[in-house]
């Protein structure tokens, strides 16, 4: 399997920020949006034969505000995300899932 060059978001210098990799049979753009620089996220179209998935790859550090993070990518979906009929949100988001189930 071969994929094409990464897409990729450096936090800095000193490592870290989002890498996505995807297979070289796979048309993909990464697209230009307006992201703060304080959310490490990339956005890439990904093309099928039939339709066009828009792909999230992110990072939400534990110390980041999960309600600035959220808000700030749901202004770009709100921009953008009507031109596609599906969307695949991945990466680390730092998030708990609490059982509420009480048996």
């Amino acid at each position: 399997m071969f994929f094409l060059p990464p897409f990729r978001k450096d936090r800095n210098k000193h490592g870290g920020g989002v890498i996505v990799y995807i297979r070289e049979n796979i048309h993909a753009n990464l697209l230009n949006t307006d992201l703060p620089k304080e959310i490490e996220g990339i956005f890439i179209e990904l093309n099928f034969k039939n339709n066009k998935w828009l792909l999230l790859g992110a990072y939400r550090p534990p110390s980041q505000c999960s309600n600035f993070f959220y808000t700030e990518i749901n202004k770009v979906l709100d921009k953008i995300g009507m031109n596609y009929e599906n969307l695949l949100f991945i990466g680390d988001f730092n998030e708990t899932v609490k059982n509420t189930n009480t048996q």
